[in-house]
């Protein structure tokens, strides 16, 4: 997994990590025991809902103000670095 995540873990580091995973997946099985016959799955357990504000047109800024604020340029466009390798 962590070449997969691009990340450099020593070997103490992915057994503390695999450690960790099982104690997690151990949870996730003592979970699975539980009877939940009659009870209906929910997504929140309380009323919770996203307070979303109205979609409304707003005035936009000028391409030089936004082109002045950017790191790097490259003519009209921002440059930033390569997201993928």
């Amino acid at each position: 997994m962590s070449q997969l995540a691009y990340l450099n873990l020593t070997q103490e580091e992915i057994e503390a990590l695999r450690s960790d995973l099982e104690n997690i997946l151990d949870k996730f099985q003592a979970l699975s025991t539980v009877n939940t016959e009659g009870i209906s799955p929910t997504s929140h357990t309380s009323d919770v809902y996203a307070v979303m504000r109205e979609d409304c047109q707003a005035e936009a800024l000028e391409l030089n103000e936004v082109l002045d604020n950017a790191p790097t340029i490259d003519g009209d466009f921002i440059k930033i670095r390569p997201v993928l390798d």
